[in-house]
């Protein structure tokens, strides 16, 4: 059947860019791949999943709160602990009014404390530790940084568990993970989210560096989707094709 299902494209469809389009609309659906929006690509049906009994998070790559105010919209009670490097980013998260439980650090988080540069774009949401190739179109600018590791950070404050970590760095996910490593190690981490995509080309980072991580540190590893999550039990060279995505890492196993 799928044979003949071919043979049928190949003959009688027309070639048509707008039926391309289609198709591939509903493949990155199917897949869980290139969907900016949280309530279509899982990301906001994973958050009503852990959020409401959650206490501590993490949204490290903050930029102007998006994420926390979604978070806190959930459950009001959680202790957010806010990450954003770039200045102009930060002052417009520092403009929000927060409850008490929010903490803004304006801070990045990697593998090695120190100064960095970050890549600014008029997009802040692209904005990148690492030169992003194919995007230095227009006015990029460059700003010096301060970066900190999550281990650290954690034993400054003397924070215990981390029930959800976000992170949504544009390239920087696998250094902001093994900045963590004590803390996976003695699994104070309950859940982790990382983003993938093409920042993975310009950090020459795959996502199998990411997967390597988390099994060592014994966690599991989840592909968010429109309609839920999927395990990976194993690497799959499949899943290194630079479309954004987001993964979960998992303490304990997902239902």
């Amino acid at each position: 059947m799928r044979r003949l299902l071919k043979k049928f494209a190949h003959v009688c469809l027309p070639q048509s860019t707008f039926l391309a389009g289609i198709c591939a609309d509903y493949l990155n659906f199917v897949h869980g791949e290139d969907i900016g929006h949280p309530q279509r690509n899982g990301e906001a049906r994973f958050q009503k999943f852990v959020l409401p009994n959650a206490k501590v998070c993490f949204d490290v790559g903050a930029n102007k709160g998006e994420w926390t105010k979604e978070a806190l919209r959930l459950n009001p009670a959680l202790q957010i602990h806010c990450f954003e490097p770039a200045r102009q980013a930060f002052e417009a998260l520092r403009a929000v009014t927060w409850p008490a439980g929010v903490t803004l650090n304006h801070l990045g988080l990697s593998d090695a404390p120190g100064t960095r540069t970050l890549h600014l774009f008029k997009n802040a949401k692209l904005n990148s530790l690492h030169a992003r190739a194919g995007l230095a179109r227009g006015d990029v600018t460059e700003e010096q940084v301060t970066v900190t590791t999550l281990d650290e950070y954690a034993r400054s404050r003397q924070l215990g568990e981390i029930d959800f970590l976000k992170i949504d760095v544009e390239g920087e996910e696998l250094r902001v993970l093994e900045g963590s490593r004590s803390l996976f190690a003695a699994r104070q981490v309950r859940f982790a989210q990382v983003e993938y995509g093409g920042t993975y080309i310009d950090a020459r980072v795959l996502f199998k560096d990411v997967f390597a991580f988390a099994t060592r540190q014994g966690y599991l590893v989840y592909q968010l989707h429109p309609r839920g999550w999927r395990h990976y039990p194993q690497y799959d060279p499949n899943m290194e094709n630079f479309r954004m995505k987001n993964f979960i890492l998992a303490r304990d196993p997902l239902p």
